[in-house]
């Protein structure tokens, strides 16, 4: 949903279906590399970075946009393409590296 001032309102929405991190697990080595994300001014546009709650991935995507002093990121979605406001005041950040 979009405040008035055409922002992206993550309160309102509900949580898309989550994704298990047990379910990304293979018996294969990873060469993926996860990294978290203490502060949105070690993140640049282009980053690959998933916003978490626990062990629990909600969403997954490329950095679009980030608002530091407000603890926001944008990114558009690898599942979907959509363009989604995820702030740190919900999620953890975790940037992932090949």
């Amino acid at each position: 949903m979009r405040d008035s001032a055409g922002l992206h309102n993550e309160s309102t929405d509900e949580l898309e279906e989550p994704i298990s991190i047990a379910e990304n697990i293979s018996e294969e080595p990873s060469t993926i590399r996860f990294k978290r994300i203490r502060s949105l001014r070690n993140v640049s546009r282009g980053d690959e970075i998933e916003a978490r709650r626990g062990n629990t991935i909600y969403y997954q995507g490329q950095v679009q946009e980030t608002a530091p002093g407000l603890g926001t990121v944008w990114i558009k979605q690898a599942a979907d393409g959509a363009r989604r406001a995820l702030s740190q005041d919900d999620y953890t950040f975790w940037k992932t590296a090949r």
